[in-house]
């Protein structure tokens, strides 16, 4: 599958590719895997589980500085 700009896609398009991006990735596929099953580039890929990173981050810090979600924890989008 050729890659295309996700920004050509809608809201709710890019959604369902995130999630099964996400899915992929927990299956054990590399994000170049990844990419081409969904049509996007690598960068797009990058960017999802970076952001979703980013969140989980800020989602989970303890006041004290502490992030007892993630410890102890591998990531697994």
């Amino acid at each position: 599958m050729k890659a295309t700009d996700a920004r050509r896609h809608s809201p709710e398009k890019l959604e369902v590719l995130r999630e099964r991006g996400f899915a992929m990735r927990r299956e054990g596929f590399r994000v170049v895997e990844i990419a081409q099953a969904l049509g996007v580039v690598r960068g797009t890929v990058y960017k999802w589980f970076r952001n979703a990173a980013a969140s989980l981050h800020l989602t989970s810090s303890q006041p004290n500085g502490t992030n007892s979600a993630a410890q102890g924890c591998r990531w697994t989008f």
